[in-house]
């Protein structure tokens, strides 16, 4: 972990990464709250979808999600590792749902009925696989009905393949199986014939997630004390696999990218900051050249890839070139980036299917995956959606809370404005302070690109988004929560006990 960063969002001050976190949660929060009410203003159904995660079927992939101790039975209360892996589960979608009642609850103190408008919603589908749809001008329909299936034989075939669990066809043309393989396609119903002629076979019609070398260094963490040659931004595993925290260099097959390509001079890797394209983003760049009748998709690829639903980041990609998706989550979209023309490929030759060049701009390919002029178009719509997005949030929280104020001094008159009670935070004392330092930059001059970069910046400090939210709005969640379990019956007040004699024939009590 590197001793010394610079500030997330003001680049000449340095911060112990402590606060770098804090900056991530806030920088991602505001963009989550900006994509809400930017569709509410345009009318546009939206919502953030929750999936219910299928349980290990394998015995040892169970008992490592959850630390179970190896050859274990049950616990001390009688619990199997399915009991354990089943509380863990809904414990987390629970707390999920709190979380999307902060952000409707946020939304709503800045403007009546836009919290409602954003929806949770259980995604639609499961499991390898499936696809998720970029819906061309779909952005006026539900989720669900942006859903498509593909129409041309080919892409049907093609799925097949991809579908195959025992992954030989794509290991065999180098189409990555690992965490996170959401493997991009499209389907041209008009000019089929041409799609799958300009490739020497229908693997290289595929996009995998490609990893790059970002060209953008102007954040950048000045080493890594447990691993000096890893750039920055590589994917680990899960939280809780501390035996493989680097797995995405491992081979294909073995569930990583394979490993990194030479660079001059050799270890010069700590200066690198690494990304990843979604195959989503590439198929949709696809489509562009293909035409407007094509249509973009992912499908989930090996047994690693469950949530059948988009990032935040490719969803407010998506959104911005026009192809909303069928589903968006509020999970992990580490170290997402857009195609930038200046990147590099940061896979070795035969890690990928289609011909590429390690260590080369992704624009300089024989088989032409990306076109500068349309990643430079693309980049600047982006960046000022991200923008505006950003700024956005920033306003509705501390607008918000203002008009909260003023709505109590209304309804509670001399009491409120004689001070003797104040209206209770709904963000915390730390991102607070963090929230009036992104104002004070976003209020600079400033462009549109160098905000869009502290938010893929952001995206580096790995985590799932809605724990972002969580902690950035912990006053708001715990009171929430706390409401929610003592509606439940299962938990009360501890200033609400009996006397100590009745307490011992109390089962549970809620903490403090």
């Amino acid at each position: 972990m590197a001793r010394t960063y610079q500030s997330l969002i003001n680049h000449t001050e340095t911060a112990e990464f402590s606060e770098v976190k804090l900056e991530a949660d806030v920088i991602i929060t505001c963009v989550i709250l900006g994509l809400a009410a930017t569709r509410y203003y345009q009318r546009q159904p939206f919502s953030y979808d929750v999936e219910y995660e299928k349980m290990p079927e394998d015995e040892a992939e169970l008992a490592k999600s959850i630390g179970w101790p190896k050859g274990r039975k049950r616990d001390e209360y009688g619990r199997t590792a399915e009991d354990i892996w089943s509380m863990k589960n809904a414990r987390e979608q629970q707390e999920f749902f709190t979380v999307m009642a902060c952000l409707q609850d946020i939304l709503d103190r800045f403007e009546g009925g836009m919290g409602a408008w954003l929806k949770d919603r259980q995604s639609q589908k499961e499991g390898a696989g499936e696809l998720i749809t970029g819906r061309k001008g779909g952005a006026g329909l539900t989720g669900p009905a942006r859903d498509k299936e593909p129409r041309s034989w080919q892409t049907k075939e093609l799925l097949k393949k991809l579908r195959d669990k025992d992954k030989s066809w794509a290991e065999e043309n180098n189409i990555y199986t690992g965490r996170g393989a959401y493997i991009g396609i499209w389907d041209d119903e008009v000019e089929l014939s041409y799609k799958y002629a300009d490739t020497p076979n229908e693997a290289q019609n595929t996009r995998p997630p490609l990893r790059v070398f970002r060209a953008d260094k102007e954040w950048n963490p000045t080493e890594n004390d447990a691993s000096p040659n890893i750039p920055w931004g590589v994917l680990g595993g899960k939280d809780n696999d501390h035996d493989q925290p680097f797995r995405n260099l491992r081979a294909l097959g073995d569930g990583g990218m394979g490993p990194l390509p030479a660079l001059e001079p050799i270890g010069g890797y700590g200066r690198e900051k690494v990304g990843y394209i979604h195959g989503m983003s590439a198929a949709i760049h696809m489509c562009v050249r293909h035409g407007p009748w094509s249509t973009p998709y992912e499908v989930t690829v090996g047994e690693a890839t469950t949530k059948i639903s988009s990032c935040l980041a490719c969803t407010t990609y998506m959104y911005a070139l026009g192809y909303p998706p069928s589903s968006g989550h509020l999970g992990r979209g580490e170290s997402w980036v857009p195609p930038l023309a200046e990147d590099k490929f940061a896979v070795v030759e035969d890690a990928y299917p289609v011909e590429v060049r390690p260590g080369e701009r992704i624009t300089k390919n024989r088989v032409k995956i990306y076109r500068k002029t349309i990643c430079d178009r693309y980049e600047r719509i982006w960046n000022r959606d991200i923008t505006n997005y950003m700024a956005l949030g920033t306003y509705i929280i501390h607008a918000g809370e203002t008009r909260q104020q003023a709505t109590l001094n209304e309804t509670l008159g001399d009491s409120f404005a004689k001070k003797k009670i104040e209206p209770i935070p709904v963000i915390s004392k730390e991102h607070g302070a963090i929230l009036k330092k992104l104002v004070g930059f976003l209020s600079s001059e400033t462009t549109t690109k160098s905000v869009a970069r502290r938010f893929l910046d952001a995206l580096t400090v790995h985590d799932s988004d809605w724990k972002r939210v969580m902690r950035t709005f912990s006053p708001l969640y715990e009171r929430k929560r706390i409401k929610e379990l003592i509606i439940s019956g299962m938990v009360r007040r501890k200033e609400d006990s009996p006397p100590v004699d009745e307490q011992e024939q109390s089962s549970v009590i809620a903490p403090d």
